[in-house]
């Protein structure tokens, strides 16, 4: 048999192995089945961020209409009116909303001392027990809302500072607030959107499949896990004898070949979920990226693999690793560690590459250095088992 054959018929056995352990295959199973049933839960009417809010009895015409126009249900979001800031805070307290507003009775005379640039004596009051990104997400899309009903004084006033002589009567500024109207932008002021690397929208506009956002960060996630667990099973193989049959000079790649073929196949999958889950952006950039990641994935693990060469002692560190890893990557939280820590782990830097230009050069990076060093451990490792 010729050695592409031979080469062939290896990579055939050894990525048999995993495709018949059933615990492999209802993983894969459940990652598309898992993005595609969040994605609908996103529209389901019982699940969603649940919002509060208030308005003073003696709110006039205007406060109103702006209520009625900025807080109707759409996507995730769930508003519901209570009659007091008391009632909201029990809500909240009791768990029942995720946050609340509380509107001042004559909105029109804050945004009037909003647009002048004065302090604004009556604010929208914001009520939560913790700011965190969701609670702030939803004050941004309020905002974007409530936005048009100042964006055509506060550009009269740009333009009248620009230029004193704009606005000499009051029929000048109706003429300008005439156009404007007419050529008022339709789309919302804020969105949430996934972008391709020249910042276009790769998908459509987000409102909001926030059960399903997490999705990419825990596939990358998974598919470390699963590079781990095949460094198990190559340690295992290793120590019954399976690998006496290659030459050393294979041997220094075979360890992260064999453990990228269970992440390969993974990452099939985790294209599928990404589709399901509506993250996905397009196979130009998707697949390259994916490719790269799990390249740099199996790299990471070959690298743990050949420096403890034990099965207790990766058990030993994997939770520490695994627990680093949650931490460090934005998939649910995004904290403010150092860079060069972050970097080490390879899911924060697949996801801070697919929503940055030019991030499949920051992910090649990445697995070239993660390939040298795994590879150098490699030989370490064989060099050390010789002088035996």
């Amino acid at each position: 048999m010729n050695r592409p054959a031979l080469l062939l018929r290896r990579i055939h056995l050894l990525n048999k192995r995993f495709l018949k352990t059933p615990v492999f295959l209802l993983l894969l199973l459940l990652l598309p089945l898992s993005a595609f049933l969040l994605n609908k839960a996103s529209d389901s009417k019982d699940i969603g961020l649940k919002v509060g809010y208030t308005v003073s009895p003696s709110a006039d015409e205007y406060t109103l209409q702006a209520v009625s126009d900025s807080f109707s249900d759409g996507g995730l979001v769930k508003y519901s009116k209570f009659s007091s800031e008391s009632q909201i805070e029990e809500a909240l307290s009791a768990g029942n909303i995720s946050m609340g507003f509380v509107i001042p009775p004559n909105l029109q005379e804050s945004f009037r001392e909003f647009e002048r640039g004065k302090s604004v004596k009556k604010q929208i009051k914001v009520i939560v027990k913790k700011n965190t990104v969701v609670t702030r997400l939803i004050t941004e899309l309020l905002f974007g809302k409530l936005f048009s009903r100042v964006s055509c004084q506060i550009t009269k006033n740009y333009i009248a500072r620009m230029d004193p002589s704009a606005f000499k009567t009051d029929a000048d500024g109706q003429v300008f607030e005439e156009i404007y109207e007419a050529n008022r932008p339709t789309a919302p002021i804020f969105m949430v959107e996934y972008s391709d690397a020249e910042g276009e929208s790769g998908s459509k506009p987000v409102d909001l499949p926030l059960l399903a956002s997490p999705i990419r960060g825990l596939c990358s996630i998974f598919l470390l896990l699963l590079g781990f667990a095949a460094a198990f099973y190559y340690i295992r193989d290793e120590k019954n004898g399976l690998f006496v049959w290659f030459p050393k000079r294979s041997k220094i790649f075979l360890r992260i070949f064999y453990i990228f073929l269970p992440i390969f196949d993974a990452s099939l999958v985790m294209l599928a979920s990404l589709y399901f889950s509506g993250s996905f952006t397009s196979l130009a950039k998707e697949v390259p990226l994916l490719f790269a990641y799990s390249l740099g994935a199996a790299a990471f693990c070959s690298f743990f693999c050949a420096v403890f060469n034990d099965e207790a002692l990766l058990a030993g560190v994997l939770p520490l690793v695994l627990l680093a890893t949650f931490v460090i990557c934005p998939v649910f939280i995004s904290i403010n560690a150092p860079s060069a820590v972050q970097k080490i782990f390879p899911p924060y830097v697949y996801l801070m590459a697919i929503h940055k230009s030019g991030g499949i050069f920051d992910m090649l990076t990445y697995t070239a250095i993660a390939l040298v060093a795994a590879i150098t451990a490699s030989l370490f490792r064989i060099n050390s088992l010789q002088k035996r």
